[in-house]
């Protein structure tokens, strides 16, 4: 079931609403996730180790679509939202 049927089925705004809020906490938890991996990476590269900058990289890279994938919820949530008005 995507995101735009949960909302249909939430029954009113105010569980729509929390549902979006809880995609909200969803996403900035990703990017909390990123600028972790981000700043690891960083510390990685500076010691010259270069298994651990590959390994931040791929976090990086699955945390990034991860949140690009939120972000596309979220707008299509909102969408929604505004169609049940």
């Amino acid at each position: 079931m995507g995101i735009a049927e949960r909302i249909a089925k939430a029954g009113g705004r105010a569980a729509a609403r929390k549902i979006i809020d809880g995609l909200e906490k969803k996403l900035g938890e990703a990017r909390a996730n990123v600028n972790n991996w981000g700043e690891l990476q960083k510390e990685r590269a500076l010691a010259r180790d270069s298994k651990g900058v590959g390994q931040c990289a791929r976090q990086l890279h699955k945390w990034g679509k991860e949140v690009k994938k939120l972000e596309a919820e979220i707008k299509l949530a909102n969408k929604a939202l505004d169609k049940l008005s």
